[in-house]
């Protein structure tokens, strides 16, 4: 019943409209993942259309969302199009990537995705596919790290209940 597209950067397949609005016929609800650095006021007018969410990956605080993307402007290049989202309507939330270094920096993230007007906090463990086999050796959180993710998810839930949804 979702349609989820993700995988390299949405906003760069040009049919991107075409298959959301095919989903929507069919009655899907749809959601694109992206790195929120290509949301022009083009891809937005495309994803105004036909897209129920955007989510947008969010690493972390700063240096360690520039790490994970592999590019020393990547958190602000994403930041710099969150306005022109938050502008088009398009309900949308971040994607925490959990990893063996970062859960320590998940109550900065709930709050900035807060601050932003996000709708969903999405907690996703590392896996060990793609450029994380390469580049994040050692990165991949263990047992105890995703029990620990469990529990903070649960309280971050409670503290921002009212703001936005909370997922594991």
């Amino acid at each position: 019943r979702v349609m989820s597209v993700s995988g390299g950067e949405p906003p760069l397949y040009p049919a991107l409209g075409e298959l959301l609005r095919g989903a929507h016929v069919a009655g899907l609800v749809t959601t694109v993942t992206t790195n929120g650095m290509l949301l022009d006021q083009r891809q937005l007018d495309i994803l105004a259309v036909d897209c129920d969410l955007v989510a947008i990956s969010l690493d972390g605080v700063p240096d360690s969302h520039n790490f994970m993307r592999g590019s020393p402007r990547a958190f602000e290049d994403m930041c710099e199009r969150l306005e022109g989202l938050r502008r088009s309507g398009v309900p949308f939330g971040f994607i925490f990537t959990l990893t063996f270094h970062n859960i320590h920096e998940l109550d900065w993230v709930a709050q900035f995705a807060a601050e932003q007007g996000a709708k969903l906090l999405q907690l996703h463990p590392l896996e060990p596919v793609g450029r994380a086999t390469r580049t994040l050796d050692g990165s991949l959180p263990d047992g105890e790290e995703n029990a620990a993710a469990v529990f903070e998810a649960v309280r971050i839930r409670e503290l921002y209940q009212d703001l936005m949804d909370v997922q594991i």
